[in-house]
This record gives C-alpha cells, structure tokens and sequence, in this order.
C-alpha cells in the first residue's frame, strides 16, 4: 500500500507556511478573460502537480506497476476547480475552461470560484501543501436597503489567496493574480471605500443643501408671509431631511450603477440608460448650484 508523504493539511516540523491573500479592486471581466485566467492557473496547478510527484520516493515493498498508479493518482488530483454561481441558485462546475464558455449569456452570475485544492481534497482528504483561490464576489447591494450603514465599505467579498510552503510557487501564484486583476482595475475604488459617503455630505452636499433651502425659502416667504414660525421650522426641516435622504438613496444608486465588480458578457449589464440619466443628473445638480451662485 502507497502512502503519501509529501501532503497534509498542516507542515512537516520545521517547515513554515506562507500565506499572501489580496482584496480584488474594482474590475471588469469578459468571458474570454476569465478563460485565459483559467488557463494560467491550471499552468500553475500542473506545474505543482510535477513538482510533487517528482518529489515522491517509492517504498521498497512496492511493486513498480503500484507506485506508478500512485503517481498517477496524486497527479490526476491536482485540478483547477471552477464554480460559477447564479442569483438563481443554478451551479456551473468542473475542472475544465468549457464551464466558463458554456454559461448561458444571461446568467446572472452572483459568484465564480476557482481553487486548487477541493478535488485534491475531496480524493485524499487532506490539502496540499500549496494552494490557491479565488473568489469573485458579482452581488450589490440594493438601493432601498437601510440595513447597510451607509458610511460603511461597500458589502464585498471578493479576494484571492494563496497558502503554502514553497515561497518560489507562492510568489509566482501571488503576482500572476495581482497583475490580471490590478490589470482590469476601475477607477471607482475609492466609490466603495469607508466614509467616502460622509466626506461628500459634509463637504458638498449639505452646502448645496443649505444653497437650496436659502432659495426655496425666499419662495416660502414671499408666498407664505403670515405662517407661524415654528411652522417656517418645520417646514425648513422636513425639506433638509428629506433632500439629506434624497442624497442617500442617490449615493446608493451611483454604487449600483458603478459596481465594484462587472461581467461584460454574461448576465445584464447595468444600462446605459442608467448611467446616462446620472451623469444628466448630476450635471444639472452642479450646472444649477454653479448658476445660482454667479448668475
């Protein structure tokens, strides 16, 4: 009976483990670019594979047909897995790039995996000493959605890591990811980051809202003249609330509109509609603010 010696799910005493793992910026992805991604780590996963049957040293009480089968056997296990996953709840998975070109072009993918450790796993019951995954996180949060703290970073998973023993392969893994993803890297980071929603309140929004109330008061005034003060305040109030709110849920719609991370070719793109209504928008906002104040 063949043994492995060279796997297990903690190292050997004295070896040390290497972890490098990265949040994934925002980006854009085709299905060819996820396919050509899928052929440089399966390079990798085979490039691994080698080196670990390379390293394997057959017992004397083996036969060679047996080791030779045991070879074999730790070679096929060294897989690349993929794993698309739809907001429908339907799966896309194998270890071959044909997953990625057979997903129907309307799929509204939540969520693509990739790894080199589950089918080595699933056989052995142990991981490898080096692996890698990566998990591209496609969800957004919704528009009229009070759960999320609305300074907070936008909700996203998406991150790559790789773990392992050997530091030549680690690094190598490590900066093949970091190059194809900083590669198609938007520039709408900074969108989804902590604060950035109060740095605009405070900087911009609120003086804008306070420009708009100093207007539309000088309406009130002229129209309303006899009202009570306290209901001068109420109104004043009611309408700075609810143009605070408005900005909100306008905050919201850019990150839906922009998201940190997109499909080209599979599933429904956010429309050009869409962005095309925000950039009239936000134009008129400032074109308006801009004309009140010089005109």
């Amino acid at each position: 009976m063949v043994t492995d010696q060279t796997e297990g799910t903690s190292p050997t005493l004295g070896a040390i483990l290497l972890s490098r793992s990265e949040k994934i910026p925002a980006s854009e992805f085709s299905r060819n670019e996820l396919c050509r991604l899928f052929d440089q780590l399966k390079a990798k996963v085979q490039e691994e594979a080698n080196n670990r049957v390379s390293a394997l040293v057959k017992p004397l009480d083996t036969s060679d047909v047996d080791f030779n089968s045991f070879e074999q056997n730790v070679r096929d296990a060294y897989k690349l897995s993929v794993a698309l996953r739809s907001k429908d709840g339907e799966t896309f998975a194998g270890t071959a790039r044909n997953v990625i070109e057979s997903v129907p072009s309307d799929t509204k993918i939540s969520t693509i995996d990739l790894d080199c450790f589950s089918t080595f796993q699933a056989r052995f019951n142990i991981v490898p000493k080096n692996w890698f995954r990566v998990h591209l996180d496609f969800t957004k949060p919704l528009i009229f959605d009070f759960t999320i703290p609305v300074s907070g970073p936008t909700p996203n998973a998406s991150v790559f890591e790789i773990v392992g023993e050997d530091d030549t392969w680690v690094r190598a893994v490590y900066d093949q990811l970091h190059t194809f993803f900083f590669s198609k890297k938007k520039g709408r980071n900074w969108l989804h980051t902590r604060n950035i929603y109060d740095l605009f309140l405070w900087l911009a929004v609120i003086p804008i809202i306070i420009f708009i109330l100093l207007n539309l008061s000088k309406i009130y005034q002229a129209r309303f003249s006899d009202t009570p003060i306290l209901l001068d305040v109420a109104v004043i109030a009611y309408a700075f609330l609810f143009l605070v709110t408005a900005y909100r849920f306008s905050f919201a719609y850019t990150k839906w509109i922009f998201p940190l991370l997109e499909l080209s070719d599979i599933g429904p793109r956010v429309s050009r509609g869409h962005r095309k209504f925000w950039y009239v928008l936000v134009t008129g906002i400032l074109a308006g603010v801009i004309g009140g104040l010089f005109i």
